[in-house]
């Protein structure tokens, strides 16, 4: 008797959270996007972590200009699956929609790798927004083949090695050791081996590397910060160093407090 009423509860709590759910679909079709969220958030009550539950509250967000809260429920979707396509395409608008346009492009791309049309047009737009906040008198065309995960906002540009320091917990320490083999060099750094290599493409790129933000910083001392903050990163790394200075911090995912940069990155 007591497992047919088990059966019944479950029943009952999945119907429920349909009815929700399909209740929150109406609404945002509607228009209605502040009631949508309320059927969603009470769905996701019955079912907390429903994927396509928190894509679609994190659309009404989007629709109330809440970005930050769009942020949160596409990175909750990611959580142990960093491919869901649905999920990087709400938090790479979400940043487009919050100004993060380097950091939007970064998901934008990943995505891409994936599903190409769905990803297409937030690439170039986020593109066309970098190139016309810095400031250069010549048109800026980004490579899209790497990250621009490492150029923080604009506001926090003055300490380029934030991200890196969200990264790790690190004593700081002078000169850092440079690593001539690439295989070496790909094995300690990891998933930001690809964005080492984009940022010394881009400072091949004169055009971008001349250019100046509208706060009046370099775009190339910029770049040159990030690439040492890469580098130091590199020999903390590395097994030659003590224990102490290769203790690390759970990588933070990509959000507004640390410059929105996802660590896992990329």
């Amino acid at each position: 008797m007591s497992d047919l009423n088990e059966g019944d509860k479950v029943q009952n709590s999945k119907t429920a959270f349909s009815a929700l759910f399909s209740e929150g679909e109406w609404m945002f079709v509607k228009g209605e996007n502040e009631n949508a969220v309320k059927s969603f958030t009470a769905a996701l009550a019955l079912r907390p972590g429903d994927k396509n539950c928190l894509v679609s509250r994190a659309k009404c967000y989007m629709k109330l200009e809440q970005p930050e809260k769009a942020l949160q429920d596409a990175e909750s979707t990611l959580k142990g699956d960093e491919t869901f396509c649905e999920g990087l395409y709400i938090k790479a608008e979400a940043l487009f929609l919050m100004g993060e346009f380097e950091f939007a492009l970064v998901f934008y791309r990943r995505g891409f790798d994936f599903r190409p049309h769905m990803f297409r047009l937030g690439m170039q737009k986020s593109q066309e927004a970098i190139a016309n906040s810095v400031g250069s008198p010549s048109t800026v065309e980004l490579n899209s083949e790497g990250d621009l995960s490492f150029l923080q906002k604009e506001a926090a540009r003055v300490q380029p090695i934030t991200a890196i320091q969200d990264l790790t917990e690190e004593e700081r320490y002078d000169s850092p050791k440079t690593y001539k083999n690439k295989k070496t060099t790909k094995q300690l750094l990891g998933k930001f081996y690809d964005d080492k290599k984009f940022l010394e493409d881009l400072m091949k790129d004169e055009g971008l590397a001349k250019g100046v933000t509208a706060s009046g910083e370099r775009v190339q001392d910029i770049i040159e910060g990030c690439i040492t903050s890469l580098e130091k990163y590199t020999e903390i790394r590395s097994p030659e160093k003590p224990a102490s200075l290769k203790k690390k911090r759970t990588v933070r995912k990509f959000s507004r407090s640390v410059g929105l940069l996802k660590q896992q990155m990329v």
